[in-house]
């Protein structure tokens, strides 16, 4: 179920599943995630559950369901123990959502601080370069004026 979620956000599945005409815009790499957007998102979704579940149960469900992804329970075992906690299997599945959602947000902040510390490390590599070339062209005139000597 997470998977065909993933493909289906991802853009790698459609709703209908059609495949792109010729000269169609069809979108090259991973998706970029608009944080904002991202956080706004998981904000209203945990205030609808949890509103509709009651906090109490509301937690239970997520902290069951995010311990279960985190030890990779196949989907029979989680949809039984859901059944325990919510009345209507919807209800997990939103929850699940949500998790969903905090990840793809978590790993889109964690792959901009690497690319930022990436982007740091080139700019440091690069200012080296430019360095050593800026010292051998002044070795090249150093030598240039010796030899006039």
């Amino acid at each position: 179920m997470m998977r065909h979620m993933e493909q289906v956000l991802e853009g790698e599945l459609s709703v209908a599943e059609a495949v792109p005409e010729e000269g169609q815009w069809v979108p090259m790499g991973p998706p970029v995630i608009n944080s904002t957007m991202a956080e706004t998102r998981i904000q209203r979704m945990t205030e609808s559950v949890s509103r509709r579940l009651g906090l109490t149960v509301f937690q239970r469900v997520y902290n069951y369901l995010k311990g279960a992804r985190e030890r990779q329970e196949d989907e029979g075992s989680i949809r039984q123990a859901l059944s325990s906690l919510v009345e209507r299997p919807s209800d997990g599945f939103e929850v699940d959502q949500l998790l969903y959602y905090e990840e793809q947000l978590q790993g889109a902040r964690e792959g901009a601080r690497e690319g930022a510390r990436e982007g740091d490390r080139e700019g440091d590599r690069e200012g080296a370069r430019e360095g050593d070339r800026e010292g051998d062209r002044e070795g090249d005139r150093e030598g240039d004026r010796e030899g006039a000597w």
